[in-house]
């Protein structure tokens, strides 16, 4: 994921296996969104650093 892996195919390609059973596919697709989540959340806040005081109490109240 630190790679820009998006998908379980990806994460499995980079480590150099396949889902025989599909047990794991869950777990994998719960950590990528746990990720997704993460990165939006801190660009959010790096957008928000960048405003004026204002701006992001307006934003806020949105």
């Amino acid at each position: 994921m630190a790679h820009g892996a998006t998908r379980p195919s990806e994460i499995y390609a980079s480590k150099r296996c396949k889902a025989q059973c599909g047990n794991c596919v869950p777990g994998v697709v719960c950590i990528l969104k746990e990720v997704r989540m993460r990165q939006r959340q801190a660009a959010e806040t790096a957008t928000h650093a960048c405003l004026p005081v204002a701006v992001q109490a307006e934003a806020l109240s949105a």
